[in-house]
C-alpha cells in the first residue's frame, strides 16, 4: 500500500515533492526554538516526523530514476 506522499511524489515529480519536504522540515525545525512546554515539544516532534516521513522513500525512488532498468539489477 502507498502512502500519500508517495503518491503526491508520483504526481508531482520527485525533485519538487523532495524539495518541498526539506523546506517544511527546515521550518518545523526551526520552529523547535519558539518550544516553551512538553506539549508543545511534542505536537511539534509529530510534525516534523509527519514532514520527514516521506523523504527515504523519495530518495528511494529518486535514486531508481537514475539507472536504467536493465543496469538496476546489476547495482
Amino acid at each position: 500500500m502507498r502512502s500519500a506522499s508517495n503518491l503526491l511524489l508520483l504526481r508531482f515529480g520527485a525533485r519538487r515533492w523532495l524539495a518541498r519536504i526539506m523546506f517544511t522540515w527546515g521550518l518545523l525545525a526551526m520552529s523547535m526554538l519558539f518550544v516553551r512546554t512538553p506539549s508543545h515539544s511534542m505536537c511539534c516532534g509529530f510534525l516534523l516526523g509527519m514532514a520527514e516521513a516521506g523523504f527515504f522513500p523519495g530518495v528511494i525512488f529518486y535514486l531508481t530514476l537514475w539507472f536504467p532498468m536493465e543496469r538496476r539489477a546489476r547495482r
